[in-house]
Formats: C-alpha cells, sequence, structure tokens
C-alpha cells in the first residue's frame, strides 16, 4: 500500500489492495439458487383434516342502506303486560345510567382504598413509633454534646482567666524587679 496526496489538498489517499495492479480477486459469491434446496428434500405437506375441506365460509353481509342509519323509529314503548306488573312489586325498572354505574364504582375503589389504609395502620403506627424513638435517642446525644461542650467552654474561659491572671502576677513581679533602687535601698534579689 502506498500514501498519495491528492490534488484537492484534503488528506491522503489510500490505495488498497482493490485498486491498481494487484493479484487481489474477490472471494466467490454463491448464487441464490445454489440456497434453494432441490424439490426432492422439500417435504411434502401434511394432508387437511375433513374439518379443514367442509369448512363453509360466512356469507359477507350486504353493505348497510345510509337513509336507514339516519332515519328513527323513536322511542319504543315496554311491552308488559298485566300479568307481569302484578307479579313484580315495582312495576317498572328504570335502567341505571352511566353515572351511577361510575357512582358505584368510585365507591368500590374509595372502600378498597379506605380497606388498604386500615389495614396499613399498624405499620404505620410501629414506622412513627420507630421515627420517634430515633429523634428521643438524637435529641438525648445532642443535649448531652451541648452539655459536654458548655463544661468544655467553660474549663477553657477558666483557664483562659487564669492564665491571664497569672501572666498579669507575672508583669507585676517584673516590672518591680526592674524599678531603679531608690536611695538607701538595697537591690532586690535575683531568682
Amino acid at each position: 500500500m502506498s500514501d498519495d496526496h491528492d490534488d484537492s489538498g484534503g488528506g491522503t489517499l489510500v490505495h488498497g489492495p482493490w485498486s491498481g495492479e494487484s493479484t487481489y480477486t474477490l472471494p466467490p459469491v454463491p448464487d441464490f439458487i445454489d440456497t434453494i434446496p432441490p424439490p426432492e428434500d422439500i417435504p411434502a405437506a401434511p394432508p387437511e383434516t375433513p374439518e379443514e375441506t367442509t369448512m363453509e365460509l360466512p356469507a359477507i353481509p350486504a353493505a348497510p342502506d345510509p337513509s336507514a342509519a339516519l332515519r328513527s323509529d323513536g322511542i319504543t314503548a315496554p311491552e308488559s303486560s298485566e300479568e307481569e306488573i302484578e307479579d313484580e312489586e315495582w312495576g317498572y325498572e328504570q335502567p341505571r345510567s352511566l353515572a351511577d354505574r361510575l357512582g358505584d364504582w368510585l365507591e368500590f375503589r374509595l372502600e378498597k382504598a379506605r380497606a388498604a389504609h386500615e389495614s396499613e395502620a399498624p405499620f404505620r403506627e410501629a414506622e412513627i413509633a420507630r421515627k420517634a424513638a430515633l429523634l428521643k435517642g438524637r435529641t438525648a446525644q445532642e443535649v448531652a454534646m451541648m452539655e459536654q461542650n458548655g463544661k468544655l467552654h467553660a474549663a477553657a474561659m477558666k483557664a483562659k482567666g487564669n492564665k491571664a491572671a497569672a501572666r498579669g502576677r507575672a508583669d507585676a513581679d517584673r516590672t518591680k524587679s526592674w524599678l531603679p533602687p531608690r536611695r538607701g535601698r538595697p537591690h532586690p534579689p535575683a531568682h
């Protein structure tokens, strides 16, 4: 393989074994016809069952008449005999509306949610008790830490005061020792 710069100056042109004077040849590609098995190797179709041979297709219904779809017959009166009315306690039962059915469904869902809520009550109470115990423990720990922190702060302030008092006494002693002697008084002894 050789690298040459192309004329446009945009990059390197690489000549592969597929161009130029090469001994490279493409691998043989099988013919499509070679992939189909010979007819002798194809198994015969299974015989049809008696149900398949005697099966009849249903007749295709005729297209509906568009004028019949727009026509209205009105509301028909319910058919009932006098014997049925005497046998029934209420006489006529009105069919339930969609709103009634949706109301029943909503009531069912609410009752189911209430039942689930009531069954989970002991778990929720235990969870609340656990969280309360954790908060009490954490509060007790923080109170103890604050008490210890207060004691530490008081001890640090006392030590600071003691240090300042000691420094003040040391400075007073130092100033006394550096005073020039007066006449008639001897020098203080050296430490």
